[in-house]
């Protein structure tokens, strides 16, 4: 995930990147978050709690991880592809009016030598 880092502050651990530092008061808990956008509705955050500390959730989190990792990473070629087909029409279209002119100027030029040719006949 480019442009993500992983930061401790204040006692939790997150996953963000840089212009999302947030600063927190000190639980005395760990917590994993993602706070990348990720267009499907996956586990993004991972904490201390009553049944199980951060470090028993490791093996969830990991996958957690690289399951938002794969989801972020189609998400990025979708949008290119995306891109990539509006560029296309774009050019498609700047190409279609360069050819609408030019027939353009060849009309005009066929009537300007008709006009010519009427006038000289």
């Amino acid at each position: 995930m480019s442009g993500v880092s992983l930061e401790p502050v204040c006692g939790e651990l997150l996953i963000f990147p840089e212009s999302a530092i947030r600063h927190t008061q000190a639980t005395g808990e760990l917590c994993f978050e993602i706070t990348t956008y990720i267009s499907e509705p996956i586990r993004k955050r991972w904490r201390d709690g009553k049944r199980k500390k951060l470090e028993e959730q490791l093996g969830d989190l990991i996958a957690g991880l690289i399951k938002a990792a794969a989801i972020r990473k189609e998400w990025e070629r979708v949008r290119a592809e995306e891109e990539r087909q509006r560029q296309e029409l774009e050019r498609q279209r700047m190409e279609q009016e360069r050819l609408r002119r030019i027939d353009a100027a060849r009309w005009r030029h066929i009537c300007e030598l008709a006009m010519v040719c009427v006038a000289n006949c």
